[in-house]
């Protein structure tokens, strides 16, 4: 593949008309097959809502997949208050987050609890120390559904924490 800071881009940018605000913006290679790609890494589409002007989708692609090494690959907001609603990080063609911290989560929309949390790492659900996907009752908040999962193995027996150690005081 050509160096991509050889190779050249379509940007489309629509605005409204009345208002003049961003609409929509996206970055392809100028080739046959029109891949999302931006040589700055920075957002390859992005997405404002035409009444309150709030940015409500940021998505990165490298050469036409999802991608971002440092943050979240897609980025989804509330229109009105541009809460973000999901979040999903993508390497490597695969759900990735180091850090402890959650792959893919989302928030009801009306309610704005997280309903949904998933943890993952090269392209596996994994969680060491505790469940790799979490479902939550959107009106409570209350966790209605865990499974454990260690480098892509589920496993039923809820694991102990590790590195524990007994004192008799």
């Amino acid at each position: 593949m050509t160096d991509a800071k050889e190779l050249e881009y379509i940007v489309k940018t629509r605005t409204d008309q009345q208002t003049g605000r961003p609409l929509r913006e996206s970055w392809q290679l100028n080739t046959d097959r029109r891949e999302f790609h931006r040589p700055d890494g920075g957002p390859t589409i992005r997405i404002w809502n035409g009444e309150t002007g709030v940015l409500t989708t940021e998505e990165y692609h490298r050469f036409g997949v999802l991608d971002r090494v440092d943050g979240p690959a897609l980025t989804r907001r509330d229109p009105k208050t541009a809460e973000v609603l999901t979040e999903r990080w993508q390497h490597d063609h695969q759900l990735h987050r180091d850090g402890g911290a959650p792959a893919h989560w989302w928030k009801d929309p009306e309610t704005k609890i997280i309903v949904g949390e998933e943890y993952w790492e090269n392209g596996q659900r994994h969680r060491a120390d505790g469940p790799a996907v979490i479902a939550r009752d959107r009106e409570t908040g209350e966790v209605t559904h865990e499974e454990y999962h260690v480098r892509g193995q589920q496993i039923f027996d809820r694991p102990s924490p590790p590195n524990v150690l007994d004192h008799d005081g």
